[in-house]
């Protein structure tokens, strides 16, 4: 399994800044999702950035609750990828 919230954050941001039609959603930055998920931004950025060899599903979770509440309809393929 790999995490792969850094690209689906990044693919966030694209599609709300080339946004034609209705508001722009805000893609929170690592600081504010860190805060809002309820962990340190170091340990955000070891996610985002997959430098880690396990998720806890509490905290990826908190992820896509976040991400949902701001709009994004996340799911868990959207943070995770399984490859051999």
């Amino acid at each position: 399994m790999i995490v792969k919230l850094k690209s689906y954050l990044a693919k966030l941001e694209d599609e709300q800044r080339f946004k034609v039609h209705g508001p722009r959603l805000d893609v929170p930055t690592i600081k504010d999702l860190a805060e809002e998920v309820g962990i340190s931004r170091v340990q955000m950025q070891r996610i985002v950035s997959g430098n880690i060899d396990s998720l806890k599903l509490k905290v990826g979770g908190e992820v896509i609750r976040v991400l949902r509440d701001r709009g994004f309809q996340t799911d868990v393929c959207d943070i995770l990828e399984y490859r051999d």
